[in-house]
């Protein structure tokens, strides 16, 4: 990982093992174990006016998820999780976003 960079992440892959395709579908998920020097430009903007948005900084809540808030949350730096092994953890689904990351937040209010 030290001597490569991940520079563009499309959702919807076609996966080759040694040059042989295997799989396509939606990525769930990236890890990468043993690495050093990480740097992230990977961003999050959630526009989530008048949704049910939570945002937890260290287990202490930011945001709660109800009442509705007319709060958007921006994500910077995006990388692993320092209270989950260092694992980066995002989840993507029809009604949910889920992440277990450290990063440098941003709360909007419209």
């Amino acid at each position: 990982m030290s001597a490569n960079q991940i520079t563009n992440f499309n959702f919807n892959v076609k996966m080759y093992i040694d040059g042989k395709f295997v799989d396509q579908g939606k990525v769930t998920g990236i890890w990468v174990k043993g690495y050093s020097d990480y740097e992230s430009t990977l961003t999050y903007k959630l526009p989530s006016y008048l949704s049910g948005t939570q945002l937890q900084v260290d287990e202490n809540a930011l945001i709660n998820w109800w009442p509705e808030n007319d709060s958007a949350i921006n994500l910077y730096n995006i990388g692993p999780s320092t209270t989950n092994n260092n694992f980066l953890r995002i989840t993507f689904d029809a009604e949910n976003t889920y992440f277990d990351c450290s990063a440098d937040y941003e709360i909007v209010n419209s």
